[in-house]
Parts: C-alpha cells; sequence; structure tokens
C-alpha cells in the first residue's frame, strides 16, 4: 500500500501544482521519466543491496526514502526542487517494488503475491482520495504530500517492529518446511533419496552399450 501512495497523486495534482510553481503544465512529463530512471536505476541495484540489507531493512529503509520525498514534494518551492526530489522518489519506489516482489516470490505462497499486488491498488486508490481531503479542508496539494509522508512513516516503523519476523521467514526458508508430496504419487518417487542417488551417478560402459544397442534396433525397425 505504501508503494501505491505517492504514484497517482502527481497526475492528480499537477493542475494545481504547476500554476503554483509557474510551470508549464508538459512538465509533469519530465518528473515522469527522472522518477522513472531513479526506479530502473534502484531495481537493478537492488539483488546486490538485499545479499547486505536483507528484504525487511531494505524495504524499510525504501519507505523511509519515499517519506522524505513525499516531504520533499511537499515543500518544493520550485520545478527544480521538485526534479531533485523525484530522484530518491523513483530509487525508493523500484527498491521496494523488486524486494518485495522477490520475497513473495521465494518465501510466500501465490496468493500472498496476489495480496501485495491488491494492495498496491488500495495505496494508489487512497492517493487521490487524500489529495481531495487535504484540498477540501483548505491544506491544498502540499498539505496532500504530508499526509502521504506521515502513512509512509508510520508504515516504515511497522516494517522496523516487524524485522524479526523477516529474518526469521528468511532463515526458515519459507514455506518449503509445509510443503508435502504424497507418497504414492510419482513425484514422490521420482525425489526419492535413492532414485535422486541413481540419476546423480554416471551412466556406467555396459548402460552405454546397452542404450546403444536398442537406439540401433529401433532405428533398423523404422528402416
Amino acid at each position: 500500500m505504501g508503494l501505491g501512495l505517492p504514484d497517482t497523486i502527481l497526475g492528480a495534482a499537477w493542475p494545481l501544482m504547476h500554476l503554483d510553481l509557474k510551470t508549464p503544465i508538459s512538465a509533469a512529463g519530465i518528473l515522469s521519466i527522472i522518477a522513472s530512471l531513479g526506479t530502473i536505476v534502484s531495481s537493478l541495484c537492488t539483488p546486490k543491496f538485499l545479499r547486505v540489507l536483507g528484504t525487511g531493512k531494505l524495504v524499510a529503509y525504501s519507505i523511509a526514502l519515499t517519506a522524505i520525498a513525499s516531504v520533499g514534494y511537499g515543500n518544493a518551492d520550485s520545478f527544480n526542487v521538485l526534479c531533485l526530489w523525484a530522484i530518491p522518489m523513483g530509487i525508493g519506489a523500484g527498491a521496494v517494488d523488486v524486494a518485495m516482489n522477490n520475497f513473495a516470490a521465494i518465501y510466500l505462497e501465490s496468493k500472498h503475491t496476489n495480496w501485495l499486488h491488491a494492495s498496491w491498488g488500495i495505496g494508489a486508490t487512497l492517493g487521490p482520495s487524500l489529495l481531495s481531503f487535504s484540498i477540501m479542508i483548505g491544506s491544498g496539494w502540499r498539505g496532500a504530500y504530508e499526509y502521504v509522508a506521515a502513512s509512509l512513516t508510520a508504515i516504515f516503523v511497522l516494517i522496523l517492529i516487524s524485522l524479526p519476523l523477516w529474518k526469521k521467514t528468511e532463515a526458515r526458508g519459507g514455506l518449503s518446511e509445509n510443503v508435502t508430496i504424497p507418497a504414492n504419487s510419482e513425484n514422490a518417487k521420482a525425489a526419492s533419496p535413492e532414485n535422486a542417488q541413481k540419476m546423480s551417478r554416471p551412466p556406467t560402459t555396459t548402460q552405454i552399450m546397452r542404450r546403444t544397442s536398442a537406439f540401433a534396433r529401433r532405428s533398423a525397425f523404422r528402416e
């Protein structure tokens, strides 16, 4: 949800933002490009950060970076300053996206991935709603970014509290311990230690000669 909150505010708030910042309405594309480049760079670098920090800490730091960028958006007094804050906004979003999807794919079930993406949709829906509420009470678009920053800060605190759970799940190997295969299934037979040991052994000379003879007999029969 935290990832979706700031994503949809810019498009909804830009008709007001470009007037306050005295910027052409087409300049929103520049902000989107800068944020997208930041997302791409952080996505490519995320595997290295995951090995150093782990998923929990990386998600927490990325959420904190996005919260700081949201504060910067709300207090920007020019378009150039807004462009500078778009860099950490994109970096934080890209790192969270890759880290969360990687964690869900490795350690959780597919239904949890569905809930993960559904939560992004909830955040993307709440973003413009916060904007409307902020405009209604007179705080304008700047207040909306402050509310987003406060929400992301709360999420950051929750992630910090839950860090032991992240580490426990990674150390346990996710749900792999709970996965069972029926004993009478073909998969269980193929995955048995005896068959695995047999498959790992290289074929002997006698086995190779038998397979070659059988292949020659089948080829002669077809002719």
